[in-house]
């Protein structure tokens, strides 16, 4: 009797353990029945169909503002010397400077002191120190620029450098010359999409490139500007203003169907 109700027992439990086993092949068939499913979807030729185009904006604007920049340089016999003779020099070129500029607008790029040497029969011989400072100048009215040049050819600096002309703020034409680039973008991509017989759905992706100012002499100076005299009968050049561009470039990303 007790063999009996034993194995019974144990086929009971067999079978119990049979129907969990059967339960759980048939999830894991489930499981992988979906997998595959989504590896299906996902291959790369069911991915999202995309169109991707690039725009381009230019905005041109007259500068504003105007940047040269110049070295005064001085010789002595020893470094105090040389500096002594460089800061004098400097001191009545910086006069003349914030007659045209603001004095925020006057900056040091630079400041050197080194051994001079010359050469004599072959033989390198010391010949003192030399000390040389750079100024940076931004030019606000550009009608004094001319002027300014001008005087300081008369000033007895050791070099000259510019004018370059610029755009103070150029955010508000970044923001146009985007604008414009944004428009070109959509407009080719609506061709394509209209050539490929399908609709723009949305944007998906958007990158922007830098952009760069280009001058475009297409304006000559006024009268007012070129044929000055300063107070010691100066002749001021004639300084040409010319377009700066502001371009934008965008490259943007559609979702096509």
């Amino acid at each position: 009797m007790f063999f009996k109700d034993h194995n019974t027992s144990l086929r009971t439990a067999l079978m119990g353990g049979g129907v969990a086993l059967l339960v759980s092949l048939t999830i894991l068939a489930l499981v992988a029945t979906v997998l595959l499913i989504l590896s299906i979807t996902n291959r790369p030729d069911r991915a999202m169909t995309t169109i991707t185009v690039e725009g381009l904006g230019e905005v041109q604007a007259l500068p504003d503002i105007a940047r040269i920049s110049f070295s005064v340089e001085e010789r002595g016999e020893d470094i105090a010397s040389a500096q002594r003779a460089a800061t004098e020099r400097m001191a009545d070129v910086l006069a003349l400077v914030k007659t045209h500029a603001e004095e925020r607008d006057i900056r040091v790029t630079g400041y050197s002191a080194s051994p001079h040497y010359e050469w004599t029969d072959g033989r390198r011989v010391d010949s003192g120190f030399i000390v040389t400072q750079n100024i940076d100048v931004r030019v606000r009215d550009l009608e004094k620029l001319p002027i300014l040049v001008g005087a300081l050819g008369q000033a007895n600096i050791t070099s000259l450098f510019g004018p370059s002309f610029e755009i103070d703020d150029p955010e508000n034409l970044k923001n146009d010359a985007r604008t414009q680039a944004l428009e070109h973008a959509r407009r080719q991509a609506q061709e394509i999409a209209d050539n490929l017989g399908v609709r723009l759905v949305r944007v998906v992706g958007f990158s922007e490139g830098e952009g760069y100012g280009y001058p475009m002499p297409r304006m000559a100076a006024s009268p007012e500007m070129g044929m000055i005299k300063t107070a010691d009968m100066v002749m001021a050049p004639e300084l040409p203003l010319g377009e700066n561009t502001v371009t934008a470039r965008v490259q943007v990303t559609y979702k096509i169907r």
